[in-house]
């Protein structure tokens, strides 16, 4: 749990740090993201970002920290890319959230 919190922390100044698409931001801190995901056992599909979380890791967040957890990523993303890209959230199989550079964002559960 205590990497949660520091992964929420961290996602959280890219949220409040810089837009989706941003073309100066650092782009080790938004590696760290995605280590640190790799390190809480989330399997990630780097064609597009698909990640696949634990079932009761995110049904215990809040549709705040959802909707914070989603953007990080997703900004996390878009600077080491360069670009948006779709991002999907998979928790047992079933997709809880995505990220579209078209569409935005939407958390469904």
């Amino acid at each position: 749990m205590k990497k949660y919190f520091i992964l929420f922390f961290v996602m959280y100044f890219f949220i409040n740090s810089f837009p989706a698409i941003a073309l100066d931001c650092n782009k080790e801190e938004a590696a760290k993201v995605f280590e640190l995901l790799r390190e809480s056992g989330t399997k990630i599909d780097d064609h597009g970002v698909i990640l696949h979380i634990d079932y009761n890791n995110w049904t215990n967040l809040t549709m705040t920290q959802k909707n914070q957890f989603l953007r990080g990523i997703a900004n996390a993303d878009a600077c080491i890319q360069g670009k948006a890209r779709k991002i999907v959230i998979y928790a047992w199989d079933e997709e809880v959230a995505y990220a579209s550079p078209y569409f935005g964002f939407k958390v469904e559960k």
